[in-house]
């Protein structure tokens, strides 16, 4: 018999103990994946928006003399700062195997991680500045009423908005670096989540102009 209160053998309360802790190692492990892939997905995803920006000025430009030299220079930047970013999240912690280690031996620097936020966020920056300011001189040569140019020209300055959230996550993503709690992880997810989809939701009203549509130069 067993008294009230008091485990009937310390073999099960020992092996209680062990199955906890294997629970919450492979919790960590599988937060830490998913994480890797979060932020691959996320990258992709900003980079997405851009592609689509792009195309759509692609249309605009068409046939335009001198804007098509621009607009290859603003997708060649973009494709290189794509892949930059990318490798950012590969490279920060090799070999990547320790990356998902929760041995003190494996564990790397924060310095790395830090660095490479400041690299991806700059370069997301820069080539968000370079996609707003693209159509800007074909803006000013429409033949269209001030009114409009500066409805459509307020459209294209969007894109402000999207870069202050990529400033503003930056801050997030290193204070939860530096802090390395749940809460952070938490933090760094919504407000990540938040930059792509206010990206993606300043597409739409590009979008709404039809080919047909297409703005006139004017002499």
């Amino acid at each position: 018999m067993t008294t009230l209160g008091r485990p009937s053998n310390p073999k099960f309360l020992v092996q209680d103990k062990r199955t906890a802790g294997m629970l919450i190692r492979n919790e960590i492990l599988g937060q830490k994946k998913m994480q890797f892939a979060f932020m691959v997905a996320f990258w992709n995803c900003l980079w997405s928006a851009k592609a689509s920006l792009l195309m759509f000025y692609r249309r605009l430009f068409a046939g335009v003399d001198g804007y098509m030299r621009w607009w290859w220079v603003v997708v060649a930047s973009c494709i290189v700062t794509w892949m930059i970013s990318l490798l950012t999240d590969f490279m920060v912690c090799l070999p990547l195997r320790r990356r998902f280690s929760l041995e003190k031996a494996d564990r790397c620097s924060t310095q790395p991680a830090i660095n490479a936020i400041y690299v991806a966020t700059a370069m997301d920056i820069a080539t968000d500045i370079m996609v707003a300011v693209l159509p800007i001189s074909l803006l000013v040569g429409l033949r269209m009423n001030l009114k409009k140019k500066i409805a459509i020209g307020a459209i294209f300055a969007l894109g402000v908005v999207v870069i202050f959230f990529s400033a503003f996550r930056m801050v997030k993503v290193l204070d939860s670096i530096k802090v390395e709690s749940p809460k952070g992880l938490l933090s760094v997810a919504l407000w990540s989540m938040l930059e792509a989809a206010v990206g993606m939701f300043f597409l739409f009203p590009r979008e709404a102009w039809p080919p047909s549509n297409k703005p006139q130069l004017s002499s």
